[in-house]
């Protein structure tokens, strides 16, 4: 399985209302970030693939270091992609909110927040500078002293638990669940889900491969950051 932590290394969907979004230029908001350091941040390698008319990410069983038929989506030429599924807390409000990010924005989260110790801590002011639909939109991560709030100091003791992204955000699928998907273009036997396949590539089925977690560490640019 394709995870993976970025500074040394259940079919449930995920609500729509659980994640973190800044639909407009100029729109903010302060919350935390549920960590002690960017470094204790995990990466997820996944696959996107379209279920029913959505795309949707699923688990990645190959180890960086693992041939391609180790999973039947990289073998089928799926491209593999690195993302991030950061926890946010609101002080005001006690709720916890995903933010979905790709590769190219952990080194800002790094460079931004990576100095601070106890980074839960810290409020952060998050800022979208760029439309709706506009593929250039950066966010900008701004520390705010914490005795500046006015409800106090928040410790990592303060969070609620969350959820693991791994069958919550991130489909995750056994081997033979992934054979099925290439070969048909759905999970299910018998539902005739459409499906942009990347090539022909047969995927055959092995009788002997795991499907149990593999983790994944950051030395291999088949993943980068």
């Amino acid at each position: 399985m394709g995870k993976f932590n970025a500074a040394t290394d259940l079919d449930n969907y995920a609500s729509s209302s659980s994640y973190f979004s800044l639909p407009d230029d100029g729109d903010e908001a302060i919350m935390h970030f549920m960590y002690n350091s960017v470094d204790d941040i995990d990466g997820y390698a996944v696959h996107r693939v379209n279920v029913n008319g959505y795309d949707r990410n699923v688990n990645c069983l190959r180890d960086y270091s693992d041939p391609l038929d180790k999973c039947p989506l990289c073998e089928a030429r799926y491209k593999t992609i690195a993302k991030f599924f950061v926890n946010l807390y609101n002080a005001e409000t006690g709720e916890v909110k995903v933010w979905e990010r790709g590769q190219n924005f952990y080194p800002q989260m790094k460079e931004d927040l990576g100095m601070l110790k106890n980074l839960a801590t810290y409020p952060v002011r998050i800022t979208r500078h760029g439309a709706k639909g506009d593929k250039n939109t950066t966010y900008e991560l701004l520390a705010v002293e914490p005795s500046l709030m006015t409800y106090g100091t928040i410790t990592m003791d303060d969070f609620p638990d969350v959820e693991d992204p791994l069958g919550t955000y991130i489909l995750d699928k056994t081997y033979d669940e992934l054979v099925t998907y290439v070969q048909t273009g759905s999970f299910e036997t018998g539902d005739n889900n459409p499906v942009n396949r990347q090539d022909n590539t047969e995927v055959r089925r092995r009788r002997d491969v795991s499907s149990s977690p593999v983790s994944r560490r950051n030395t291999s640019n088949d993943v980068p950051l």
